[in-house]
């Protein structure tokens, strides 16, 4: 039995889906601009921020081992296993090598770089998620400026973490294109990407596998999507084994539980992370916390038209993972925000400015699209605040 857990988009919504031209040129302004304030700091910066001297040791040990896989970290002298998914550190290294840069300065700056990416990658899945590439563009808007969407992401850490997400945002994109089309080829391509993810970043690897559950039972729930996820599920490993097998058979199988420890310990309890839940303070914002708090007017928007894909999407991902749950939630919050503001906030104010002005209210369709919702001056300029405030808080 089928339950109306997904976005239904009517075939009115898709005859007003914006022009190829005008939709890149959204995404690119977002991407743009997005990227604009993920490269600042790190630009401007003398060393990577924060953290990454681990992921730094690592890439040189790479390198002196001419790109063979070495047992140990040179870390600390601490006799650490070399075990960390190390494809960025190929990337990093490669690229050091081939155009004559320092590693370090790559540390800096390309995190921002792989952190910027994820805006149209983010797009690509918010299309197939939201069923429209109109409705796609205001999540992207949002998704550029969250806080959470970057801080840990710039960093020198996120020389694994930003190429992470990435992947892991095209893979989820993929398994759903998979499941919606029920086509073995979008399956071969979710192997290839679910690969990439495993090989980057632990955290990553987690939450795609988790996206993959969540959007089979609440996207196919059938035999064949099951088979396909099974496809899915075999090829990624059958791809990623020469790493991890070689890992496993140097180190034995227990180094994969260390992430999980080492997470563990710097995280809430899951009954604390209920709780947490209901404060609904994920977003990082330094002022007011006016994305979170739209993001739970579009979650409750969504429970009361029982389109209720994307808050589970938000309160597994919040409750499955101790540590990077916060950054992977971004994602479907972005479209919640954007659902408060397109179905509820701005058709709101557009009635109240219709029946100030003596004219006919009207009813204003989640579908009918921003173009529709923006004809009145009082839902641009509240469009417009939210907007200026966004870069503002992420900057």
């Amino acid at each position: 039995m089928q339950y109306p857990m997904t976005s239904v988009v009517p075939p009115a919504a898709k005859s007003r889906d914006g022009t190829p031209s005008t939709i890149a040129a959204v995404v690119l302004f977002a991407t743009v601009l997005g990227a604009a304030v993920r490269v600042f700091l790190p630009v401007s910066a003398p060393a990577p921020l924060n953290d990454g001297g681990l992921f730094y040791a690592m890439i040189r040990d790479l390198q002196a081992a001419r790109y063979a896989l070495p047992a140990l970290m040179s870390y600390n002298v601490a006799g650490i296993p070399y075990a960390y998914p190390p494809l960025a550190f190929y990337l990093t290294g490669l690229v050091a090598d081939l155009l004559g840069l320092e590693v370090l300065d790559l540390v800096r700056i390309l995190p921002g770089v792989f952190s910027s990416l994820t805006i149209p990658a983010f797009y690509l899945l918010a299309k197939e998620v939201l069923g429209s590439r109109t409705r796609a563009l205001l999540p992207t808007l949002v998704y550029a400026f969250l806080p959470r969407t970057m801080d840990w992401l710039v960093m020198g850490g996120g020389i694994t973490r930003s190429p992470g997400l990435l992947f892991a945002l095209l893979f989820s994109r993929q398994i759903v294109v998979l499941y919606k089309s029920g086509s073995w080829r979008s399956g071969l391509s979710a192997m290839a990407l679910g690969s990439l993810v495993v090989v980057t970043h632990p955290e990553a690897a987690l939450h795609a596998a988790l996206n993959g559950v969540i959007f089979y039972v609440l996207l196919s729930r059938s035999r064949k999507g099951l088979l396909q996820a099974a496809a899915v599920t075999l090829g990624t490993l059958a791809c990623s084994s020469p790493w991890w097998a070689t890992i496993a058979l140097r180190h034995g199988w227990s180094v994969f539980a260390a992430p999980l420890s080492a997470a563990a310990q710097d995280s809430l309890s899951l009954p604390v992370r209920v709780f947490s839940l209901f404060g609904f303070q994920f977003t990082d914002e330094p002022f007011l916390t006016l994305l979170a708090v739209l993001g739970l007017i579009g979650m409750a928007a969504k429970i009361v038209r029982r389109d209720l894909l994307i808050p589970i999407w938000l309160v597994v991902t919040y409750l499955a993972e101790p540590r990077g749950g916060g950054l992977y939630l971004m994602v479907p919050l972005a479209m919640l925000i954007a659902s408060a503001l397109e179905s509820v906030i701005l058709p709101g104010l557009s009635r109240l400015a219709r029946k100030s002005a003596g004219e006919a209210s009207t009813e204003i369709a989640e579908d009918g699209g921003l173009e529709h919702l923006l004809r009145g001056s009082v839902a641009e300029w509240v469009l417009g605040y939210v907007l200026n405030y966004s870069v503002m808080s992420a900057f």
